[in-house]
């Protein structure tokens, strides 16, 4: 979906192209992080997040939208760990943390404050073709979660699987991705085939090691920088939602 940064004829064609097609007998629906503006280091930002509301409202109407937030504490543990994943960088979390604060940090902590792009979905589609359901909702009251998916989308019988697909990585996951990008750096590998082959080879170990019975790594963030930067916007959130998030511990 990253072709939604481009014109609307041009992103109507790759549709077409890749056969995209549009059934009245069924619920269509796209998937993709990039809708929401990647927030991590691939160039995301609320613009590009605006603009792509935009495009989707031009291309596909009155569609219906459904995002899913999560718990910020929780959240930035896991942009952590793609951080890790994707080779960026070899940083503690402690101080992965406090570059994002930095002017020049591709991920900014402020990208999770959620209420301005329900604000800006809310505006272009109308609220009530907007449903946003927080992720701890799934892990906690699974049944509940889904049941409103369901009269929002107007089907019925769709429950996934109870399957845990992806699995954080324990202490010595991160040990073996946080060694491997400090020695290869993937801007200063002189081969990029050569990089993403000995890659290859550490996700593998990594991948191996998560079946090892070890402990998860403990990533604190400040209580008082969450709240800072979180608690207004949540409550905004919850304004635009309708939903009491304290009970799913958004507030620090």
């Amino acid at each position: 979906m990253d072709a939604l940064i481009h014109d609307t004829s041009f992103t109507q064609s790759l549709m077409d192209e890749n056969s995209y097609t549009i059934s009245d007998e069924k619920l269509n629906g796209i998937s993709c992080e990039s809708l929401s503006a990647a927030i991590t280091w691939a160039g995301g930002s609320d613009k590009i997040a605006i603009r792509t509301a935009h495009r989707l409202k031009q291309i596909f109407g009155d569609a219906s939208i459904f995002m899913v937030i999560r718990n910020q504490q929780s959240m930035i543990k896991s942009v952590y760990n793609q951080y890790l994943a994707e080779g960026v960088g070899g940083l503690s979390f402690a101080d992965f943390v406090s570059s994002c604060r930095f002017d020049e940090s591709p991920f900014k902590l402020e990208r999770l404050q959620y209420d301005r792009l329900i604000t800006c979905y809310q505006s272009v589609f109308g609220k009530d073709r907007v449903l946003v359901l927080p992720y701890e909702m799934m892990l906690e009251e699974r049944e509940v979660f889904f049941r409103r998916f369901e009269e929002f989308c107007g089907i019925h019988g769709y429950f996934p699987k109870n399957e845990h697909l992806n699995i954080s990585n324990n202490v010595l996951g991160v040990l073996l991705l946080r060694s491997f990008n400090k020695l290869f750096s993937r801007k200063l590998f002189y081969s990029h085939v050569l990089w993403k082959m000995f890659r290859r080879i550490i996700l593998r170990s990594v991948s191996l090691s998560k079946r090892l019975p070890l402990p998860k790594p403990k990533f604190i963030v400040d209580p008082d920088q969450l709240s800072l930067l979180y608690n207004e916007s949540n409550k905004r959130t919850e304004s635009l939602i309708g939903m009491n998030l304290d009970q799913y511990g958004y507030y620090w």
